[in-house]
Formats: structure tokens, C-alpha cells, sequence
């Protein structure tokens, strides 16, 4: 018995490291910080709200099939290996702008493994995956829904919704043009003599498409849910109303859409409470602050490697008032090592999955193509930071 408890525990630490991380800080500061009426404003209910309400909407759609089904769509007008992977690419920046990056990555991966197999260009998968990856982290930089961590400063900046994309458009349009050249020299120039099949997008992903799943009314009902959440980001619905139509609708017409990342919420809230109790320990965050202050774009990325970015967001928050340097620094911080962003580990699990013995080779070619992307953002971004 106990031995079956102790390996559920592994499993679970596992498969939740960076949850089990946080509430093992969140637990180490209530020692210091006993639980008292300042805890109730640990918390950022309004943003886990809205985070919840846009991860039950992506669910929905992305089980019905309604984004490979645009994806389909765009790639049965390519031929050949090249223009297929610029649609690739560019469908996970464009689409993570939305629908966030873990969602893009989640839906055009799989679709991509199957894809390059038909085509007979498996060699491509790795360079192809991975671009795929780096552009769902820059893509998602753009709107405060493309991630987790820009939900998040979005509602501490205070800022409108034209503003926030005002801040981050440089980076977007540099990340887009890199993007090019990527695909380019990493896809283009492998493009030897390798015979090819000419396919049509509509003929893969198992011969499914979202009308074979549920009538278009669920989708469009998705897609007007979306909008009553984009309208709780933009202050223009309550948050709890949204969420509250959110899961109610989606409880009675999907309850499937409800099976969401709920250890992202509480991984939010562990490090809401590890802040909050921080915070009340002088020494503690007077040393954190003077490391972070001016150095928020440089802290933002280093610290991403070890944590990842959402927690990286989340900790430095608290130890500076210059959201918008924080802001690049955790956006480009999602280049990196696998656990930059956790959407990095989306992309790896299909590929170990698909091919155990590509798993070396998929991060030295990761690791490789964001050095490409990491240099030049991060000189940009330092020079607009200070403008």
C-alpha cells in the first residue's frame, strides 16, 4: 500500500513539477508568514477567472476539431514541403494570439508529425516542430490572451488593450521576420532531393473535420463565449459574470470542455500565496527587489529557464513596478531550455512520442533555433524598454 502511495507520489511530482514546486514555496513562506486576514488579498481572482473561462472555450473548440479544420483549410491550397511548413509555422504565431500558445501547440503539432509522414519528409518533423514551438511563444506574446503570463501583467499594468499590443508589436513583427528567415535556412535548405506527395490538407488528421463531430452551432456558441471572455479582459463584462456563463453553458452543452489545466489555476494561486507572504518579509524582498529593479528584462529571461515563464512573471511581479520590461523579459524568456515555457514540453512529449530517438536531436535543434530568435529580441527589447 504504502509503496503504491510513494509511487503515485513520483508520478505526480513528475507530471506537476513546477505545481508541487510552488506549493512547496507557498508552504515554506506560511511558516513564516502565518495565515491571517492579509491573505485574502493574495489572490487574483479576476485573472484566474478569466484564464479559467478562456481554457474552458479553447477545450471546446479544440475538441470539436474547429482548428484543424481552418488548418485544412489553409493547407490543401500548398504543394510540397516548404510551403506547407511556412503554413505550419505561421498557423501556431497567428493562432496563438488567440487561442494561447499551449492550445496551438496542442492542436497544429500532432497535425504537423502526421502531415510531414504522408509528404514522406520525416526528416523535417524535428526542424519543422520546433519552429513551431518558438513561434507559438512569440506569436502568443502579442495579445493579453496569447499566454497565461500576459493575462496576468496585462491586469497589473492597467493599460487598454491597444496599448498592451502597442508595447509588444516590434517584438511580434521582428519575431515574424525571423520567422521567415527561420524556415528559410532551417526547412528550405534541407529541401533536397527527397520525393514528396503532393497531398490535400482536407485528406489528414483522421479524415476528421469539426462537422463530423457536432453540429456548427456548438462552434459557433464557442466562438460567442470567446467573446464574452475577450470582453472580461477588456473590462467591457464582468469577470464573474463571464465565467460564470462560461462554465454553466458549457456544463450542460459539453461538459468535456470543462476537463481544462487545472494545475496551471493552482499554480497561480500557490505563487500568488509564496509572493503575497514574501512580500510581508522585509529582508527577504528588499534583497529580491534591488536584484530585479532595472534588470526586469534580464531577470524575466533568466530566471524563465529555470521556472519557466508564468511562475517567473508571477515572482518578479512582485519586486518591481516596471511591468513592461518584465514583459519582454518573460516573453523572450520562453526561448530557452524545455522547461522555459511549458509549452516547450507540449512540443517535446509528440515528438518523443512519435520517435523516442529524435528526442537528443529535437534539443539541440531547439536550443540552436532560440539562440537564432533570443539575441536579436533581446537587443530590441532592451533599446524600446528604455524608450
Amino acid at each position: 500500500m504504502y509503496r503504491k502511495i510513494i509511487q503515485s507520489a513520483i508520478q505526480f511530482i513528475r507530471t506537476e513539477p513546477v505545481l508541487v514546486a510552488s506549493c512547496v514555496l507557498a508552504l515554506v513562506s506560511m511558516t513564516q508568514v502565518p495565515p491571517d486576514s492579509g491573505y485574502a488579498d493574495y489572490i487574483n481572482v479576476r485573472v484566474i477567472a478569466i484564464l479559467a473561462g478562456l481554457m474552458i472555450v479553447m477545450t471546446g473548440l479544440r475538441n470539436h476539431g474547429f482548428f484543424t479544420l481552418c488548418a485544412g483549410r489553409l493547407l490543401s491550397k500548398t504543394r510540397g514541403a516548404v510551403s506547407s511548413a511556412f503554413v505550419l509555422v505561421f498557423l501556431c504565431f497567428f493562432f496563438s494570439m488567440l487561442i494561447t500558445n499551449d492550445v496551438a501547440l496542442i492542436t497544429f503539432v500532432p497535425l504537423t508529425i502526421e502531415l510531414l509522414g504522408i509528404m514522406n519528409r520525416r526528416d523535417l518533423c524535428v526542424r519543422v516542430v520546433a519552429l513551431q514551438t518558438i513561434a507559438s511563444n512569440l506569436g502568443s506574446m502579442l495579445t493579453p490572451v496569447g499566454n497565461p503570463q500576459n493575462l496576468y501583467l496585462y491586469e497589473l499594468m492597467g493599460i487598454s488593450f491597444r496599448q498592451f499590443v502597442g508595447f509588444m508589436a516590434v517584438p511580434a513583427a521582428l519575431s515574424a521576420a525571423l520567422l521567415i528567415a527561420a524556415v528559410l535556412l532551417s526547412v528550405a535548405a534541407c529541401n533536397g532531393r527527397h520525393h514528396m506527395e503532393d497531398i490535400e490538407g482536407s485528406t489528414f488528421c483522421g479524415g476528421r473535420t469539426a462537422d463530423d463531430d457536432k453540429p456548427a452551432k456548438i462552434t459557433a456558441l464557442y466562438i460567442a463565449l470567446f467573446a464574452v471572455n475577450v470582453s472580461a479582459v477588456l473590462n467591457l463584462v464582468p469577470y464573474y459574470i463571464a465565467f460564470a456563463v462560461t462554465a454553466v453553458i458549457c456544463g450542460i452543452a459539453d461538459r468535456k470542455s470543462l476537463k481544462i489545466d487545472y494545475s496551471l489555476l493552482a499554480t497561480f494561486a500557490a505563487f500568488f500565496i509564496f509572493i503575497g507572504n514574501v512580500g510581508r518579509i522585509d529582508f527577504v524582498a528588499d534583497t529580491l527587489r534591488q536584484y530585479v529593479e532595472g534588470r526586469e528584462l534580464e531577470a524575466g529571461i533568466v530566471i524563465s529557464q529555470f521556472i519557466s515563464n508564468v511562475p517567473a512573471a508571477i515572482l518578479l511581479s512582485g519586486f518591481t513596478g516596471n511591468f513592461r520590461s518584465l514583459l519582454y523579459g518573460v516573453s523572450a524568456g520562453g526561448l530557452g531550455t524545455l522547461i522555459a515555457s511549458m509549452a516547450n514540453l507540449i512540443s517535446y512529449k509528440y515528438i518523443v512520442r512519435d520517435s523516442p530517438s529524435e528526442a537528443g536531436s529535437y534539443i539541440r535543434v531547439f536550443t540552436l533555433q532560440c539562440m537564432f530568435f533570443l539575441v536579436p529580441l533581446y537587443i530590441v527589447m532592451k533599446v524600446i524598454s528604455g524608450l
